[in-house]
């Protein structure tokens, strides 16, 4: 389990590309996530606040019922200078306000600012409310300069090679649109510089 946690605390904040299958971008939102099958709508409600629910985009794969990967996300585009207020602080309060993290461990809280983003990512671990299974729990935060994107995921059970993977794959697949742009557009210049047959051929 520690050493999940601290590969996926390296890997919760990096860009790298995810072949995409179902890329989850709303109007409006400046970044996307990419699921490897497609995603339907659920009402979350806080534990303890039942009247206090928003809806959001859920994602669930189940792995031979020894580990289950949960994915809820939200994107509401916001005002402009809305970015500027969001300190280090108020997003790790944000974070630590996150229904059910005080049953859990928080491992740590990280905090990174680019041109197009602000974000913050929490990583926490504990047992289940039955006490049966083992609970990796990762929330993130994610402001723009025209939205705001929320998400929370749930490593549950037993640590396999295929639920451990897809789980960091998913996370890592969460960027900037302009990143992903960015990327697009470095390798079709890379494929475009490549030498020809014929040049590598050439003594």
């Amino acid at each position: 389990m520690r050493l999940l946690l601290n590969t996926l605390f390296f890997l919760v904040l990096s860009f790298p590309v995810l072949a995409a299958e179902f890329v989850y971008s709303p109007e409006g939102c400046d970044f996307q996530i990419t699921f490897p099958g497609e995603p339907f709508a659920t009402r979350r409600c806080h534990d303890q606040m039942k009247d206090k629910c928003s809806l959001m985009t859920s994602y669930t794969q189940v792995f031979d019922l020894d580990a289950t990967v949960n994915f809820y996300v939200s994107c509401t585009p916001s005002a402009k200078n809305f970015r500027k207020d969001f300190t280090p602080d108020l997003m790790r309060t944000s974070l630590l306000a996150r229904p059910g993290i005080e049953n859990l461990e928080v491992y740590d809280i990280s905090y990174n600012e680019t041109d197009n983003a602000t974000m913050a990512a929490l990583l926490g671990a504990g047992n289940s409310a039955n006490g049966n299974n083992e609970i990796l729990y990762v929330t993130q935060l994610w402001v723009g300069n025209g939205s705001v994107l929320t998400l929370e995921a749930e490593l549950i059970g037993k640590q396999t090679e295929k639920s451990d993977r897809l789980f960091a794959d998913i996370l890592q697949s969460l960027r900037h649109n302009d990143d992903r742009k960015a990327s697009s557009e470095a390798e079709e210049k890379d494929g475009a510089n490549a030498p020809s047959e014929e040049e590598n051929e050439q003594p």
